[in-house]
């Protein structure tokens, strides 16, 4: 879901984009790493296919919506949540400057919500489960 502008107070507004700020840290340290020329147009198709479900919006009450996000398929497909910060930074980026969904001021929570909380507890969910109940269903889980 994506939080609007105005809705979280400044205060916690800047707490967020000082996460979102050390993650990013940690996501390019990770991409100058581990990205080559095979895996960036993986993580250009994940980004589009990734904004294309989240432009399916469901109303919820108070004034925001919900939809699919898919920062567990980023962090499962890369095998680390520093690419679903980076591709949720992107995306979340393009959609509150061109789209008005989500905003600037939100921009940290939203990260913070989507990439860097479902980045995390999706592949260590994984990661958790996948001796215990196999491959497939863990992935089903996380």
């Amino acid at each position: 879901m994506h939080i609007p502008d105005g809705f979280i107070p400044w205060t916690q507004c800047a707490i967020y984009y000082i996460i979102l700020i050390v993650a990013l840290y940690f996501a390019t340290k990770w991409a100058k790493k581990n990205l080559d020329d095979k895996h960036v147009p993986l993580m250009a198709i994940l980004a589009a296919g990734i904004f294309a479900i989240m432009s399916m919006n469901m109303p919820i009450p108070f004034g925001t919506s919900g939809h699919m996000v898919g920062g567990c398929l980023v962090a499962l497909v890369f095998c680390a949540p520093e690419a679903a910060v980076l591709v949720f930074t992107i995306v979340l980026l393009i959609q509150a400057l061109i789209f008005g969904d989500g905003g600037i001021t939100a921009l940290g929570t939203n990260v913070l919500n989507m990439g860097i909380i479902g980045g995390c507890v999706g592949l260590y969910t994984f990661k958790g489960l996948k001796n215990t109940i196999g491959k497939y269903p863990a992935v089903g889980v996380a």
